[in-house]
């Protein structure tokens, strides 16, 4: 097995076995995130969405792979109740990809508890995003891909498909809040987790390879941005109170122009986001 090698980058692309994407999309504002529980996992548990939403950027917010999404209504935000270490779904392209939304060593939001105690401090998890129940093709290729990356994540840690459970059977076994997922959707198509797991066993005998291509990046477009040359006496709050009618907005300006303080420098160029 050829064992992924570690690279720093804003986010990382890596196809594995050829047909798997893996982008890393950290949702750094996500409280989950910020709190960073360090724990030692000991299984997978497999989420679906419940909703019908094929589209990873309604979860994720990664737009210079995934897509914008416009009603801002992704999981990065410190507002958010919900973390999973990754989501499979479409891709701005359509393709179906894994995103890793938190790193893999720490607790994600995502089981719930029982009367057990609870899967968030014992199992790396992630959400299918669901189709249709009549999308026989959506769900196969998605579940394909699922299963590839169960592989790919036993195989890194030494697990089985036997440390492989769902939502629904967490729930059972009193360490998950009381869902169904993903059996309720696999049944609409005559599957299972048993067959689900049997593919994954499966797989474990395919010799892995790692590329990694260079990252994306993000392209800004004319109607992004204006571009302002600093005058003498300028400050950041006059510059946003003249440009975006509040002194307050000050922070939109320092993050597109990759500002670490509020020092300017006459004749610097600066993006003001536009209105």
């Amino acid at each position: 097995m050829t064992k992924p090698r570690a690279r720093v980058t804003p986010a990382r692309v890596v196809i594995w076995m050829a047909d798997i994407t893996i982008i890393k999309a950290h949702q750094t504002k996500n409280r989950c995130y910020q709190q960073g529980l360090k724990v030692t996992h000991s299984g997978i548990l497999v989420h679906s969405t419940g909703a019908v939403n094929r589209n990873l950027n309604r979860y994720v917010d990664a737009p210079e792979y995934l897509g914008k999404n416009k009603y801002e209504n992704h999981w990065n935000t410190a507002k958010a109740d919900k973390a999973m270490h990754a989501f499979i779904g479409y891709d701005k392209d359509e393709k179906i990809i894994v995103a890793e939304t938190l790193p893999l060593t720490i607790s994600c939001w995502g089981s719930g508890s029982g009367k057990n105690g609870s899967c968030n401090r014992t199992h790396i998890q992630f959400e299918i995003c669901q189709g249709s129940d009549t999308d026989a093709a959506y769900y196969k290729a998605a579940i394909a891909v699922a299963e590839k990356y169960c592989a790919h994540l036993c195989k890194e840690r030494g697990w089985t498909a036997d440390d492989i459970i769902s939502h629904k059977e967490a729930a059972e076994a009193g360490k998950a809040s009381n869902h169904g997922d993903p059996d309720s959707w696999m049944k609409k198509f005559g599957d299972s987790m048993d067959k689900f797991r049997s593919r994954v066993n499966a797989l474990l005998g395919v010799t892995v390879t790692v590329k990694e291509p260079e990252p994306v990046k993000p392209q800004e477009t004319a109607t992004q941005y204006t571009t302002y040359t600093v005058q003498k006496g300028d400050t950041l709050w006059r510059i946003a109170q003249k440009h975006l009618g509040k002194g307050t907005r000050y922070k939109e300006i320092m993050t597109a122009s990759g500002l670490h303080n509020d020092k300017l420098k006459v004749g610097q160029k600066l993006k003001i986001p536009k209105a």
